[in-house]
């Protein structure tokens, strides 16, 4: 399963605009474990996902693996890597980048401003 459609299988998707000034992270912090997809940040023309790994469950169901086999499974990701598959084609194109054009969220009252509170990694279960 490609990340892109394991972000798609999220448990909530909000439709309705939510800011990324203390909305959107006071709603990412009432789900709990539960993966989000905002569809409309009030001040980004980009959606934001949260919470796609929240929980050793999620991530071992993005491997392919159970949870007991999650540490067996990255250490041998650590230790044997394999490289990665370099697309001739992509979707994608190359923009100028203005950081403050993308919906990075504004967490708590007292942050100094906003931030991302995680980074995303990935890997392939090799007991599938």
């Amino acid at each position: 399963m490609t990340f892109r459609e394991f972000v798609k299988k999220t448990d909530y998707v909000i439709k309705k605009p939510v800011s990324k000034h203390l909305e959107a992270s006071g709603i990412i912090h009432s789900a709990g474990e539960k993966s989000i997809m905002f569809e409309i940040i009030k001040e980004s023309k980009y959606k934001v996902a949260a919470n796609i790994f929240a929980s050793k469950k999620k991530v071992a169901d993005y491997l392919g693996c159970e949870v007991k086999d999650l540490v067996p499974v990255m250490t041998r990701a650590l230790n044997k890597p394999t490289k990665p598959k370099i697309a001739a084609k992509t979707d994608h194109a190359e923009i100028e980048l203005d950081l403050e054009k993308l919906p990075i969220l504004f967490h708590t009252e007292k942050d100094g401003g906003n931030y991302i509170s995680s980074g995303v990694s990935r890997a392939k279960c090799m007991l599938s």
